[in-house]
């Protein structure tokens, strides 16, 4: 994936809309007890500055042989989503999917899952420590996870 089809390290903020972040904890939690997963998009044009927004969460079909305990996203789904998130003049801003029974830190299978070279955020859910989602954003840095600061806005 290219710079222009992701979040890039050039944005120090980031940003998501109160109706993306109602979407993300209730597809997470509809998912329940299965891992959720898809992809964290927001308007092209908020790349060109230092903060970026996410409007709209993508859901991918998770296609896992042990969907509690991991996900894997649909070829397919994912090609169609990626080809609409473009076509519909989007961005993909980050990946998101959910711990059913864990905490919202990165797993191992995380860390040796993710894409080498994808420069964008990585959000979990967890669904296991109250009522409501606890989110976390990550970006991969150098071999690891570290942790965004994240702000809810409304638009």
């Amino acid at each position: 994936m290219n710079k222009s089809a992701a979040f890039t390290s050039q944005h120090s903020d980031i940003h998501i809309t109160s109706a993306a972040f109602g979407q993300l904890s209730r597809y997470c939690q509809s998912g329940f007890p299965f891992e959720a997963c898809g992809i964290l998009t927001g308007p092209a044009q908020a790349l060109s500055g230092t903060a970026a927004i996410i409007t709209d969460i993508r859901p991918v079909k998770n296609i896992s042989r042990h969907p509690e305990q991991s996900f894997v996203f649909d070829p397919m789904e994912w090609v169609k989503t990626f080809y609409d998130i473009k076509k519909n003049q989007q961005q993909i801003v980050g990946l998101f999917h959910s711990h059913p029974g864990g905490t919202a830190g990165p797993s191992i299978a995380d860390l040796a899952g993710f894409p080498n070279g994808l420069d964008t955020t990585y959000w979990i859910v967890s669904l296991s420590l109250s009522k409501s989602p606890a989110v976390y954003a990550y970006r991969f840095v150098e071999g690891h996870f570290s942790p965004l600061m994240f702000t809810q806005i409304s638009v």
